[in-house]
């Protein structure tokens, strides 16, 4: 399975016009984007990030059922590809860090809502979002995905549920990771992740000078297999999902039949 991850150079909105102007821009690189089984987009794609971009979430986020999630549900279907798109969701009076997953041929398969939201330095989501209740996979022709997005990768339990409870082989992190003092453990988490959980983690920032470096990680990391990043400028991440990869790793290094379930429940 082919796997992209769009890093793009977005508008940090304050208004409805500049959000509509992210969603433009989105849509020409998901069309420009090399044919592949399944496309990704930064966190909060539609609006950017930032203390000012939440503060004007009442003009710029979305319902699920929107004009909004109408386009990208058409660009899936256009592209004949699966979408995992970052917007501000808008329930009733509340909003949502989330991701709407699409399936190739348009329809909407789930929406997933960030689970984790931090409290620190300009990242004070909490004081604008719900935080998500559930965890969310998908099939994508015979490969289980699991989603996170950005500061959901520094809770481990997280990853674990999924790779042991939903048998996920790729797990999407979209997120908005800007240069201060975390910048420097973000790479390090994801190949925490990958490698005790025995999966593929693709993480996609968005671009720009204190931005960018989008990161994929396999399963296990040798003399064969590598991590892979971008540079900080708008750019293209495509990947593959080997099965025959995941089953080689899995078999060589039981890692997860020798988790000691009944020792960890003792601990609590």
């Amino acid at each position: 399975m082919k796997v992209a991850g769009l890093q793009l150079r977005l508008i940090d909105a304050t208004t409805r016009q500049q959000k509509e102007s992210n969603v433009d821009h989105i849509l020409q690189q998901i069309d420009a984007c090399p044919q592949c089984d399944l496309i990704v987009v930064p966190e909060l794609a539609t609006v950017g990030y930032g203390q000012d971009v939440f503060e004007n979430l009442s003009f710029t986020a979305d319902p699920v059922a929107s004009s909004t999630i109408d386009r990208i549900r058409s660009a899936a279907k256009r592209k004949q590809t699966f979408l995992a798109f970052g917007f501000p969701e808008k329930s009733e009076d509340a909003f949502y860090n989330s991701v709407a997953l699409i399936d190739d041929r348009g329809g909407l398969i789930d929406v997933y809502r960030k689970t984790h939201l931090p409290l620190f330095v300009d990242t004070m989501e909490g004081d604008y979002f719900q935080s998500g209740d559930r965890l969310v996979s998908f099939d994508v022709r015979g490969v289980e995905v699991g989603v996170s997005i950005c500061y959901d990768i520094r809770y481990p339990e997280l990853a674990r549920n999924l790779a042991l409870d939903r048998n996920i082989d790729l797990l999407l992190h979209p997120t908005a990771f800007s240069d201060d003092e975390t910048f420097a453990s973000w790479h390090p988490f994801i190949v925490t992740r990958a490698i005790e959980n025995q999966i593929y983690v693709l993480s996609v920032n968005r671009a720009g000078e204190r931005s960018g470096r989008s990161f994929f990680c396999p399963p296990l990391m040798d003399w064969q297999r590598h991590s892979s990043a971008l540079g900080v400028d708008e750019d293209c991440l495509v990947a593959t999902i080997d099965d025959g990869v995941l089953s080689t790793v899995r078999q060589k290094y039981r890692y997860r039949e020798g988790i000691n379930q009944k020792a960890l429940e003792s601990l609590r």
